[in-house]
């Protein structure tokens, strides 16, 4: 692959580091640099490939770097979703990580040239016209059966969901289709609302970010339109997170208030439009984003109690999740449950709610 359309982004990184190294240590100035240069990285590969990678790293260096350095820069607090440790000692253990985790995916991963991709879906699709659409129908209708499958089908009925995009991805492969674009319409729409009746937007957002790069990939827009529609999806994001939490506690009520969640979301959402000046500049507002965005007080709380009073654990989860993959319940019934909680408590020493699922992070 060309590196050459890099360059701007490295030289970005370069002079975010180097100004960042003012003020801050030489970890802290490396995360910010990086975070520069990958978000270049993605913006110039958006069109010309679908930059998966680009996008795993660009989120991980939000999750991670900036959210922290937010925290620490304009010393956000909260009672639990803080920072444990000092601003040089995180980063100079998730730093290094990242930088880790990048070059080894960058290695290790398989190139690929993305026009014999490109070509290939394209046969594919030509010669297999209705197996896009049959993917969709199996992804729409599987997951109806959930409410009533035992246990152990709902995660695999959950997998059948994601078909939907896969057939709705593959039909913007299919050349002179005039079904494409209002299917991926119609997908999105039964996405979102999904989203709203249950109040959880993490798969809608990550679904959103994948197909994003396929429309990009197939319109091939201009950099600088590019540009603008990426920064139009963070403003969706940060419209999206500013009104869960008040969007859930107001569905609580929506019995009494007599609207239906759907006009409780599309209320708040066009309420947030109508002052984005006033949010983006109220601190109150901004704390809460961050908090939502910060993956690092959960790794600071880790840095902060292991090894102090939990052991390193020399990797007992890593094997214990490969094993967990491979052995069904049925089998295993005394395996650990999704959803994190006993690792999170073992490793952060911080209590978690019952009903409430939070990950350890990478």
């Amino acid at each position: 692959m060309n590196r050459r359309p890099l360059i701007p982004g490295i030289i970005a990184g370069l002079i975010a580091m180097g100004i960042s190294s003012f003020d801050f240590s030489f970890w802290s100035a490396a995360g910010v640099g990086f975070l520069v240069f990958i978000f270049f990285a993605y913006l110039v590969k958006l069109g010309k490939t679908v930059p998966i990678l680009e996008l795993m790293l660009l989120i991980s260096s939000l999750q991670w770097v900036f959210g922290a350095h937010q925290s620490y820069l304009f010393h956000y607090q909260h009672y639990k979703y803080h920072m444990y440790v000092g601003r040089d000692e995180y980063m100079s253990i998730v730093v290094p990580g990242l930088l880790a985790f990048a070059l080894g995916i960058s290695l290790l991963y398989p190139k690929y040239n993305f026009d014999r991709v490109n070509m290939a879906l394209e046969r594919f699709t030509f010669k297999y016209r209705n197996v896009p659409v049959y993917l969709i129908v199996i992804g729409v209708v599987f997951p109806l059966f959930r409410a009533f499958a035992p246990p152990t089908l709902s995660f695999i009925l959950f997998l059948f969901g994601n078909f939907k995009f896969i057939g709705a991805v593959l039909l913007l492969f299919q050349p002179h289709s005039a079904r494409k674009w209002w299917a991926t319409t119609l997908l999105i729409t039964l996405t979102l609302l999904g989203s709203i009746q249950s109040g959880m937007f993490h798969d809608l957002l990550l679904w959103l970010a994948l197909m994003f790069s396929f429309i990009v990939y197939r319109m091939q827009f201009s950099l600088f339109f590019r540009f603008a529609l990426v920064l139009v999806g963070f403003l969706f994001v940060f419209l999206i997170q500013s009104v869960k939490g008040e969007f859930r506690e107001m569905a609580k009520e929506s019995i009494i208030t007599g609207k239906t969640r759907n006009e409780i979301f599309f209320e708040l959402v066009s309420n947030r439009t109508g002052r984005l000046d006033e949010l983006l500049s109220d601190e109150k507002y901004l704390s809460e984003m961050n908090v939502r965005l910060n993956q690092g007080w959960i790794i600071s709380a880790i840095i902060r109690n292991v090894p102090a009073r939990e052991p390193y654990a020399e990797g007992e989860t890593i094997i214990e999740a490969f094993r967990a993959s491979l052995i069904p319940r049925f089998l295993e019934p005394e395996k650990k449950m999704a959803g994190g909680q006993e690792n999170f408590r073992r490793f952060t020493g911080l209590e978690l709610g019952e009903k409430t699922s939070m990950g350890t992070s990478v």
